[in-house]
C-alpha cells in the first residue's frame, strides 16, 4: 500500500509491476496466500502491513456476512490510512482461485481537535488482480458492485484498520 496521492507515481508503479508480468505481486500474494493458508487471515493481514510498514489498529468491520452498507460504512468512517478488506465469494477467479480474496485502501487523514478523519473525499484502493484506482467516497458503491462482479457473489467481509509503524 502506498501513501501518495501522484497519479503519475500510481501510474509509474504499475507499469514497473507490468514489466516483469507482476512477478513482484505474485511473489507476495504466494506468500500472502501461504501465511493465510498456515495461520489464517488474522496473521496474513498483519504480515502484509507489517511489509508495508504498517500496525494493525482494529477491525473497522468485523468478519459478518456481506453489506454493502456496512462496508461503505466502514471505509467512509474510517479514521485510520491503511485498511486491508477481505472477502469470500461463491465460486473461483485468477487470483482468488480459493473463493476468498484480499485489497487494500489508503485515505489520506487529517487531525483536528482531537479526532482524526478523512482529510478528503478520495479513496485509493488496490487489488493485486487489477491495479490501483482513485475512488471518489461518492462513487464507492458503484465501484466495489463493479470489483466484486469481478469475483461472484459476496457471502462474507472483514475490514482492518492500519497506521504507520
Amino acid at each position: 500500500m502506498y501513501a501518495d496521492s501522484d497519479p503519475a507515481k500510481a501510474a509509474a508503479r504499475m507499469t514497473a509491476l507490468a514489466k516483469n508480468k507482476g512477478g513482484a505481486a505474485m511473489v507476495t500474494q504466494a506468500i500472502f496466500g501461504n501465511e493465510w493458508d498456515r495461520q489464517g487471515a488474522e496473521a496474513a493481514d498483519k504480515g502484509v502491513a507489517a511489509w508495508r510498514g504498517l500496525a494493525f489498529v482494529r477491525d473497522l468491520v468485523p468478519y459478518s456476512a456481506w453489506s454493502n452498507s456496512t462496508f461503505l460504512q466502514g471505509l467512509c468512517k474510517a479514521d485510520v490510512s491503511g485498511i486491508i478488506f477481505s472477502f469470500w465469494f461463491q465460486g473461483s477467479a485468477v487470483g482468488a482461485e480459493g473463493g476468498a480474496h484480499t485489497i487494500a485502501f489508503f485515505r489520506k487523514m487529517r487531525s483536528a481537535r482531537g479526532s482524526t478523519g478523512p482529510a478528503d473525499n478520495l479513496v485509493f484502493a488496490f487489488d493485486p488482480n487489477f491495479g490501483e484506482c482513485l475512488v471518489v467516497e461518492g462513487q464507492l458503491s458503484a465501484w466495489v458492485t463493479d470489483m466484486l462482479s469481478n469475483y461472484g457473489p459476496c457471502d462474507d467481509q472483514w475490514m482492518r484498520g492500519f497506521k504507520k509503524a
